[in-house]
């Protein structure tokens, strides 16, 4: 199908699926309902994905921040060295996030875990937030 047509479907504008997934985080443990006993692994998670989606926000913002600031550019070495620096951390971060998600998982029901999936990627190609004219619930319940 040519990307031109009218029938070809757009992708979701995400700009970053940890920001994504963690604007789900509210309503998806509420929707899951955990339990006492399961709540300091999903914590644990959730402060995980938090982690992700700020080392996310600060890599942006230290993309833009020459831009913004008015003075003159830094280095190239220096911005790069910066970007890697970024990407250095959000990746020990989401290695980390991994972990306590298996965790979490290995205490959920089956019930649970199928919703917890199908939450993860509605995150990705629904996204809460997403452009006026589309309403959440009705986009969401047809899954």
């Amino acid at each position: 199908m040519e990307s031109g047509s009218p029938s070809a479907r757009p992708s979701p504008a995400i700009t970053d699926p940890m920001a994504a997934l963690e604007r789900e985080l509210p309503s998806l443990r509420l929707d899951l309902l955990i339990t006492k006993e399961q709540a300091a692994l999903w914590e644990s998670f959730e402060r995980g994905v938090r982690d992700v989606a700020e080392l996310g926000r600060a890599r942006q913002k230290h993309q833009t921040a020459p831009l913004e600031s008015g003075m003159p550019p830094p280095p190239a070495l220096n911005l790069v060295r910066g970007w890697a620096d970024d990407d250095r951390n959000r990746a020990d971060a989401m290695n980390e996030l991994i972990g306590k998600l298996d965790a979490l998982t290995v205490v959920l029901t089956e019930t649970q875990r199928k919703e917890l999936d199908r939450r993860v990627v509605l995150s990705q190609t629904e996204p809460l937030n997403a452009p006026a004219g589309q309403d959440d619930r009705k986009r969401r319940s047809s899954y």
